[in-house]
């Protein structure tokens, strides 16, 4: 994949972040709507072996090897570069990109907390913590079969972004004047709403 450069294993390792964040499958499409990356979940596909496991997954398919392959409950999450994006950036702003799908990646995760995972590896105030704790499972209950069918899609697309920014930004050297193009009005209101708590993101998370 020539044009990833950095590659997202790069940028995820080059920010410490190599024991929390692990796509299980990474590529390049042409992505809609403008969008310049995204982290996306997909049924995990597991080899079976013996016909009496067959009940413990959601289906079953042949594969073109003449392997069956089961579908589990467990999804697998992966990243996806929009190809004429990552064809055009420079590397500080591939990277920031890279950067910004790593925190989705956490929020994505069914075992990670984002705040609590941010604390163990920068080491972050409990009111920031917290913050990004709420974040995350108002994603997750976003995504709930039942219940995020009584919210507001786009106002919980618009929180979960502008915090994913405004910390991206604050993780990376220049990363305001990278991102600046990303989310600029969610990302603001992300910054207000951790001010008026007393949090200062920039200090909390200095490159």
């Amino acid at each position: 994949m020539p044009s990833m450069d950095p590659h997202p294993e790069e940028t995820i390792e080059n920010f410490g972040l190599g024991d929390v964040v692990d796509f299980d499958w990474i590529e390049e499409d042409y992505l809609e709507g403008g969008a310049v990356a995204a982290t996306a979940r997909k049924p995990k596909l597991e080899p079976v072996d013996n016909l009496g496991d067959a009940k413990n997954y959601e289906g079953l398919f042949a594969g073109p090897d003449g392997q069956l392959y089961g579908v589990s409950e467990d999804k697998s999450i992966g990243f996806i570069g929009d190809i004429e994006s990552y064809s055009n950036f420079d590397y500080p702003t591939i990277e920031h990109s890279n950067l910004h799908e790593s925190q989705h990646y956490i929020q994505f995760d069914e075992d990670q907390l984002w705040g609590d995972t941010m604390d163990e590896v920068y080491g972050v105030s409990d009111d920031l913590r917290k913050q990004l704790n709420k974040v995350d499972r108002l994603r997750d209950l976003n995504d709930h079969p039942l219940y995020g069918r009584f919210i507001d899609d786009a106002r919980v697309t618009g929180v979960v972004e502008g915090y994913t920014e405004r910390v991206t930004q604050s993780l990376q050297e220049n990363g305001e004047e990278i991102g600046e193009g990303f989310y600029p009005g969610y990302t603001q209101l992300a910054e207000n709403t951790m001010k008026a708590d007393g949090i200062d993101i920039d200090e909390e998370l200095e490159p």
